[in-house]
């Protein structure tokens, strides 16, 4: 089970991609930013995309506003 920082926080995660941790952590926004080890990842990856110890995770619901 790999460690990661998540948000920045460390967080121990028993799930193998970014489409399984979102589904994990119940995220249910439309849209969602997603950063892997600093490099943005398309929607269409998420399911490809492995997690392993020591990877950092960014992820945060795009807001507008004036």
């Amino acid at each position: 089970m790999p460690d990661i920082t998540l948000n920045g926080e460390t967080k121990n995660i028993t799930v193998e991609t970014i489409a399984d941790l979102i589904k994990e952590l119940d995220i249910r926004f439309k849209y969602i930013l997603v950063e892997h080890n600093g490099e943005p990842v398309e929607r269409k990856n998420y399911s490809t995309t492995k997690i392993v110890d020591g990877d950092k995770l960014e992820i945060a619901q795009p807001m507008s506003g004036g």
